[in-house]
Formats: structure tokens, C-alpha cells, sequence
């Protein structure tokens, strides 16, 4: 009868020790797959500066969702889809379109924030601008004046984000003229054009 009973007794302790080891095994496994999600979730955003988006870097960016500060520099009075956000140098600025999202209010205009989005990169060279005008002027010639603007930041006065929506085509044709010269005297031979597709915004102390 002891026997039986010191046997009953180990019987017992046994599948404690399993089940506890079990656990312990478990916890690991739950752990090290929390971690590797977290990394994954890090690892899909960049967090980038204006310098590395002035650069060759931008390219490789392309397509990739990105981490970035600056001062929100204009919000466009049409609708509100659109931001302009810039950093230390007022030279350095890209566009945030809210796409589907809710309109940005223009009271963020002079905040500091952080905006994560993906980033589109396209290059502008003077066979893009060829292009472009001859598009242009044979919609003049069918007795359009009007067109959909194209969104492009060069360093000239139409940098600041307005004139969204339909423009009358001779100002199309100006703002070519402008990126044009710029293209020429620029040591690249291009600009970049770039626009964040935005996802969220925190307001930076």
C-alpha cells in the first residue's frame, strides 16, 4: 500500500514539474514572437531628415514608409488636403497629401510635428519637361486653356503649395519655364519631386 502511494505521489510531482517546464517553454516562444513582430514593425519604418531627402538616398526611399520632422509651413486653403512641411532650412520641404484621410485644419500652420507616410519620389529632368510642355501646348492648340496642375517643388516661387486644382495653361507653362532654369543651373541636371502619402501626425514639444 506505501508503494502504491509514494508511487501516486511522484506520479504527481512529475507532471507538475512537465507542466510548469511547459509553461516556462511557452512564455519564451510568446516572448521571442513579440519581439520579432516589434522589430518587423520598426524595420518597415524610416525615420529620415531632410538632408537624406535633398540626396541620392530619396531613391532608394521610394515607395517606403518614413518617419520625418518639421515645421508646418502652409496648408493649403482649397480643401485642406494638403500640407507643406519644412525643416531647419526653409529650402527643405516636402509635401503631406492627406489622401482619403480627414482635411489637416490650417491651425497646425508654425507647429512642429512628426508625420509618418510613404514616400514618393519622382525625378523631373529636362526630357520630363520636354514632355510635359508638349502636352501642354497641344491641349492649347484643341482650345483648352485649363489643365490639372502637377505638383512640382522646385526652389522657385511656385514652391509654396498654392494653385491647387485647374490652372490656366500659359501658367503651367511659366512654372516649366521656372523648373527649366533651375535644372540648368543646378550641378544634378534634375530635381526630385516628393510627396508623403499621409498616414498618422503627433505635435512635437
Amino acid at each position: 500500500m506505501k508503494k502504491v502511494k509514494w508511487f501516486l505521489i511522484i506520479m504527481v510531482l512529475a507532471g507538475f514539474s512537465f507542466s510548469c517546464n511547459n509553461t516556462t517553454t511557452k512564455e519564451k516562444k510568446s516572448d521571442a514572437i513579440d519581439s520579432t513582430a516589434i522589430d518587423t514593425l520598426t524595420d518597415k519604418i524610416a525615420v529620415v531628415t531632410f538632408t537624406q531627402l535633398n540626396s541620392d538616398e530619396a531613391f532608394e526611399l521610394n515607395g517606403k514608409t518614413i518617419k520625418i520632422s518639421g515645421l508646418v509651413d502652409h496648408v493649403c486653403k482649397h480643401g485642406g488636403k494638403r500640407l507643406i512641411l519644412v525643416g531647419t532650412n526653409p529650402d527643405e520641404r516636402i509635401r503631406v497629401e492627406a489622401g482619403d484621410n480627414l482635411p489637416f485644419k490650417e491651425d497646425i500652420v508654425g507647429m512642429e510635428i512628426e508625420v509618418i507616410g510613404k514616400l514618393n519620389v519622382e525625378k523631373i529632368d529636362s526630357t520630363y519637361l520636354a514632355n510635359w510642355e508638349n502636352e501642354l501646348k497641344q491641349k492649347l492648340e484643341a482650345g483648352d486653356n485649363t489643365v490639372e496642375t502637377k505638383h512640382i517643388e522646385g526652389s522657385g516661387e511656385h514652391k509654396q503649395g498654392e494653385g491647387e486644382g485647374q490652372k490656366d495653361i500659359t501658367e503651367e507653362l511659366g512654372k516649366i519655364q521656372q523648373l527649366k532654369e533651375e535644372i540648368n543651373t543646378n550641378d544634378k541636371g534634375y530635381i526630385l519631386n516628393m510627396d508623403i502619402e499621409f498616414e498618422s501626425m503627433k505635435q512635437l514639444k
